[in-house]
């Protein structure tokens, strides 16, 4: 997830009421990166296609909720192009700037490479708090957001042909082999 400082002042405008929530918001974005190492089609490529979902939640627990759906996604996606995967909770080095926690989707390469194809962060208020993404909830009383993104790019096609290719060329898994 990138577009965090583009869409949040707009959540300010669009959410009010506890009635607003959850809102979900899907987009699929182009990011550039300046890439000095040589890039590999879908691997290390130098635009990135991420599709994206931003979600603002009542509280914490509904946040936690968001987390655990996306990560139930996320697995019947794997399942459906029989990938391996590892989901592991990021440690505080390696976690997205400003998340109070992160997950990363990552599809073994063999020895001890990994592939990350995705991420789900969990915000907490660490964005609504800046941003004034607040709501009232029934009682009147204004209340931060708590927030959620969950991203998956290209790479996952990557991660396909990595998987279930050799030198002999690739064997898609049946939900999206072109031929049965």
């Amino acid at each position: 997830p990138t577009s965090e400082t583009a869409m949040y002042p707009v959540f300010r405008s669009w959410i009010r009421s506890h009635r607003d929530l959850p809102l979900n918001v899907y987009q699929i974005v182009n990011t550039f990166r300046y890439e000095t190492k040589t890039t590999r089609p879908f691997l290390r490529v130098r635009e990135i296609h991420f599709f994206e979902e931003h979600t603002c939640q009542v509280d914490e627990a509904a946040a936690g909720a968001r987390v655990e759906a996306n990560l139930a996604t996320f697995d019947a996606i794997a399942r459906a192009l029989a990938l391996p995967y590892i989901a592991l909770r990021r440690p505080e080095w390696d976690k997205f700037p400003g998340a109070y926690y992160s997950i990363g989707l990552d599809i073994p390469l063999g020895g001890a490479r990994t592939l990350q194809i995705g991420t789900v962060h969990h915000y907490r208020e660490n964005f609504s708090r800046p941003y004034g993404i607040d709501y009232e909830d029934p009682q009147g009383v204004q209340r931060p957001v708590h927030q959620t993104t969950f991203g998956l790019s290209e790479r996952l096609l990557g991660a396909v042909v990595a998987v279930h290719g050799d030198r002999n060329g690739v064997v898609f898994p049946s939900a999206i082999a072109p031929y049965q």
